[in-house]
């Protein structure tokens, strides 16, 4: 059966290269001026089903615990619940890399049964399939070439390795299929905008912006959410209270994230002036390339991390498929012809939205040499003497410093941008008022944050002035609400949503981090700590057996005042399978204020004491609360709009 999956790869590969080869010859030398566009449309929809069975019996060889299937062997085992053997799927390489393709072929097919594909030319929906098509012909070509998912072992083994324990977690089943989706959901409107550039179908047909709006929002809502969801999976299962260490693996999902941001910013600037056409070809490209070049980092080895995988021959080419992906996109960018840009200045108004596209361009660029610094800074070593130095990356008070303050002024300019848009003389009272708000914000914070923060420098301004941007801009959005009636707007009040969500989580992150209270202590039973006005006493200590690890648990009684809390149940972990490794399990007294947070770290036995991690963090919810908006308002925006279009007509 495993073979019958290899050769549907296989037939979807031959299928796609044949057809996307077939329309290179017919679009760029008419080849014998056939129209092969109905035979494409058979062969997508014939390549999604091939994938689709392909998937189907990967997933069937993960529930049924076949070990004869070495990736079932490595990343299932006996004692692995349904639904975390389900979830890996897209735990190794093979699988992951199999569902960004079936995840591409989904919205491919989603594509071509769409109005919008309906009102495409025929020029351009040829173009469109060359590159949708060759894409997906280079992640079926890694499939069977070198991350093959059905390798038969002989013998096959009793049991499997079993699922890394930092993957057994709820954010497992979300946050990669989230991720590897909002990858592939940018490859529509990035092949429509390349299709266009070479097609020049307009004005008989409308541009790609507008055609894939919902393709390019659901992309991007995916890509947040899979974020927003990796975050919270480090801050509950890693142990140690913080939800980003600017790792590679991270970093490599932030990078597109912030290219489609700044798309989506611009691509308001054409729509209303016809302004910046070749720079956004350029974006939904760059956004695309980024998302390739996030594979790269996460599975070539080039750079360290405990997330990435290990190089298994795929680094190779995928950095030329990023490279050629990348060249393609300056050629169709350059290409755009001159009838779809406005030479005319660009209007006063648009302003705003050009600086913060610049900005988040800006930020997506630091992340970027700031990821790959270990690479870049051997090249100097290399080339003077023939061999790379080992380098180590860049720590994480380097990204702060570098990155927290620019983020910090993104959440300044929500706040002036929207007046300076629509009428900045006729709104300057409004502005001026704003900007005290913003100075008094400044201070009410310093005055909050006397014990936490020492305000010696410039860096000391960052949280005070993230926190008073956001307070800030609550109140800009109130006014907009009752000025500009947003709410009769539904794609406004949606942006101005992910705003609100973005000042939120914002918000959240001024206060917990630099606020945030800790302590490390070794309790014997009985003893109490007093942090923050919470005392924490260790009641007991409890160890047990699992199926397949061995754990330890703390009973730690939580009061405030007079108040009982409730307890707070810790578990350190010790897997059979993972032999010398310590896994964590920590537990939290949810607050929308502050959250109190434990971590056993280590127990002693024979003492009869607990090595614990306690530590009250600060708003640190409201990070979720607002990652839930930012990815939920576009949605809600779309199918408001939708609505009111309907009732229209």
């Amino acid at each position: 059966m495993y073979i019958l999956g290899f050769l549907l790869l296989t037939t979807a590969f031959l299928c796609s290269v044949l057809v996307s080869g077939a329309l290179v010859m017919d679009a760029g030398f008419r080849w014998r001026r056939k129209n092969l566009l109905p035979l494409t449309e058979k062969a997508v929809s014939l390549t999604a089903g091939l994938l689709l069975a392909a998937s189907m019996i990967l997933l069937a060889a993960l529930v049924g615990h076949d070990f004869s299937l070495e990736y079932v062997a490595r990343y299932s085992d006996r004692f692995l619940p349904l639904f975390y053997r389900l979830t890996a799927f897209w735990a190794g390489q093979e699988g992951s890399l199999l569902f960004w393709a079936l995840g591409s072929a989904a919205f491919g097919l989603i594509f071509l049964y769409s109005e919008a594909y309906a009102s495409l030319l025929p020029k351009t929906r040829t173009w469109f399939w060359i590159f949708f098509l060759g894409i997906q012909a280079f992640f079926l070509l890694l499939l069977i070439c070198w991350s093959n998912p059905f390798i038969i072992l002989d013998p096959p083994v009793p049991d499997g390795r079993g699922l890394n324990p930092l993957l057994q977690n709820p954010g497992m089943i979300f946050h990669p299929p989230l991720l590897f989706l909002g990858y592939a959901g940018f490859t529509v409107p990035a092949c429509l905008a390349l299709a266009q550039t070479q097609s020049d179908g307009r004005p008989e047909e409308k541009s790609w912006f507008v055609i894939c709006r919902p393709f390019t929002l659901s992309a991007w809502v995916l890509l947040s959410a899979g974020i927003i969801l990796g975050a919270w999976w480090a801050y509950m299962e890693l142990g140690w209270g913080g939800y980003w260490a600017w790792d590679p693996v991270e970093n490599a999902s932030l990078i597109p994230w912030l290219a489609g941001t700044a798309l989506l910013h611009s691509s308001v600037l054409e729509a209303r002036s016809g302004h910046m056409a070749r720079l956004n070809v350029c974006l939904i490209g760059l956004t695309l390339v980024s998302a390739f070049l996030a594979t790269y980092i996460v599975r070539s080895g080039v750079v360290q991390s405990l997330h990435a995988f290990p190089d298994e021959g795929v680094g190779a080419p995928l950095f030329v498929f990023v490279c050629a992906s990348l060249l393609c996109t300056v050629l169709a960018t350059a290409s755009v012809p001159a009838n779809r840009t406005d030479n005319a200045p660009l209007p006063g108004r648009s302003l705003p939205l050009l600086v913060v596209c610049m900005f988040l361009l800006g930020l997506a660029l630091i992340i970027l040499l700031a990821t790959l610094w270990p690479v870049i800074s051997t090249i100097p070593a290399a080339l003077s003497s023939g061999a790379a130095s080992p380098a180590s990356g860049l720590s994480a008070e380097a990204y702060n410093r570098a990155c927290l303050p620019l983020f910090a002024l993104l959440v300044l300019l929500l706040v002036f941008c929207p007046w300076i848009r629509i009428n900045w003389r006729g709104n300057l009272k409004i502005l001026l008022g704003l900007g005290t708000a913003v100075i008094c914000g400044l201070l009410l914070f310093r005055h909050l944050t006397a014990p936490y923060i020492a305000w010696e420098g410039p860096r000391s301004l960052t949280s005070p002035l993230a926190a008073a941007a956001a307070a800030a801009f609550m109140l800009s959005l109130a006014l907009l609400l009752w000025k500009e009636r947003l709410y009769r707007r539904p794609a406004s009040f949606a942006a101005h949503a992910v705003h609100l969500g973005l000042a939120l989580m914002a918000l959240g992150v001024a206060f917990s981090g630099p606020c945030k209270t800790e302590a490390v202590r070794t309790l014997q039973i009985g003893q109490s700590l007093e942090l923050g006005g919470y005392r924490f006493t260790l009641e007991n200590l409890y160890t047990g057996e699992a199926p397949d690890y061995h754990f330890y648990e703390a009973e730690i009684r939580v009061r405030q005042k007079n108040a009982d809390l409730g307890l707070l149940a810790p578990q350190h972990r010790q897997y059979a399978k993972y032999p010398g490794q310590n896994f964590l399990e920590s537990d939290t007294y949810f607050s929308l204020g502050t959250e109190l947070y434990a971590s056993l770290l280590g127990v002693d036995e024979e003492r009869g004491t607990a090595d614990l991690r306690l530590s009250l963090n600060p708003l640190i919810n409201w990070i979720w609360v607002g990652g839930t908006l930012l990815s939920l308002a576009p949605i809600a925006g779309l199918l408001l709009s939708r609505r009111g279009k309907r009732t229209e007509e």
